[in-house]
């Protein structure tokens, strides 16, 4: 039956594309239903974990797991929900709601086609934010703040600022887009070979540092982020797992800059502006890289990074002629790329344990009765 509900949600999506028409109603459907089918899900490779700390929060006000990992935003959330009385999963709905609502604000803001957002966000990177419930709010509420970096002021860098402080209460990995704030300071004609270069110089002069040389750093990231994550990692460099976040880091920045050209024709000053901000929050990104290469909790960074670009790439789309060779292949370029990503960083190595838990061990609209 949850088979049934999600694809159903997905055809509604569909069938208001075909009817080129925004429908509010369906959009709240979509909210409501990616919540229920967030929260119905009861056995995934993260749920047993964070169950275990919710029924420990309300037996020890003081658990260690959470100041010591450093998790005192999301400690304080369960806290909350386990004083009013609700089960996990009813507090993994409003969790689930609020993330939506975040989101739901800066597409109804800034997407052309909010049905076609939500269709590629089903595809991915949802399902992977069922397992990983922290990271979804940091997503979220890094796709809020987005439009603090568009219409860029002083004031909005201290809200952006303010944002990212909150995200990084739930996990301290979020400190890192403090850097997107650069691109309020790029001169966008003259400094980007300069900077792009000297990200791929650094990138490359970690990748041939021997393990040895990268301890003190990593041990400092482990620190900072309350995991041993970086050191297991360090150990298996030679694996070259972190080929996988660069590659989908570089094909995503092939695909803006087709984009690119595409709105560099566009007259409309807003639209352009949107566009230039997320495009160089994408070339921004590439100083991520050397982070894929010491630890693999940073290959969240690029996921988290993927519903913002969904923003621009989808308004691309409606730059292009209708039913033109170029819509076509953008379109279908577009989907490739967030299917690769499904395939990657879901059914590759969790077919089962994610794609087919969060299907099969669903409770659905009964977490609510």
């Amino acid at each position: 039956m949850i088979y049934l509900y999600s694809f159903s949600v997905i055809i509604l999506n569909l069938f208001a594309i075909i009817l080129k028409k925004n429908s509010k109603l369906i959009i709240l459907i979509t909210i409501l239903a990616s919540c229920i089918f967030f929260a119905g899900n009861y056995n995934n490779p993260d749920y047993f974990t964070y169950s275990e700390q919710y029924s420990l929060v309300s037996t020890s006000p003081k658990n260690i797991i959470f100041y010591r990992n450093k998790q005192y935003g999301f400690y304080l959330l369960m806290k909350i929900f386990v004083q009013l009385g609700l089960e996990y999963n009813q507090f993994l709905f409003f969790i689930a709601l609020a993330c939506m609502l975040l989101i739901n604000s800066t597409v109804q803001k800034y997407v052309k086609n909010p049905h076609i957002y939500y269709i590629l966000f089903f595809i991915f990177p949802f399902l992977l934010c069922i397992v990983q419930i922290r990271n979804f709010i940091i997503m979220a509420i890094l796709v809020y703040a987005l439009r603090y970096l568009i219409d860029s002021s002083k004031s909005n860098n201290i809200k952006y600022i303010i944002c990212i402080l909150v995200a990084s209460s739930f996990h301290t990995v979020a400190l890192v887009y403090l850097i997107l704030l650069f691109n309020n300071k790029i001169d966008y004609e003259k400094r980007s070979k300069y900077f792009v270069v000297g990200i791929i110089t650094l990138s490359i002069i970690i990748v041939v540092t021997k393990n040895t040389s990268l301890n003190f750093i990593t041990n400092a990231i482990s620190s900072i982020l309350g995991t041993d994550d970086g050191s297991r990692t360090l150990s298996n460099r030679t694996t070259y797992e972190f080929l996988g976040p660069l590659f989908f880091q570089s094909i995503t920045t092939l695909l803006f800059i087709w984009a690119k050209k595409i709105n560099d024709s566009n007259l409309d000053l807003k639209d352009k502006n949107i566009f230039t901000k997320i495009y160089w929050c994408n070339i921004i990104s590439f100083s991520f890289l050397p982070c894929f290469m010491i630890s693999t909790i940073f290959a969240r960074i690029i996921i988290n990074m993927l519903p913002i670009y969904y923003i621009s790439l989808i308004n691309t789309v409606f730059l292009t002629k209708k039913n033109s060779l170029e819509r076509i292949l953008f379109v279908l370029c577009t989907f490739v790329l967030v299917f690769l990503f499904f395939y990657w960083f879901i059914y590759r190595n969790y077919s089962d344990s994610i794609f087919s838990s969060v299907f099969k061990y669903n409770a659905g609209i009964n977490i609510l009765l």
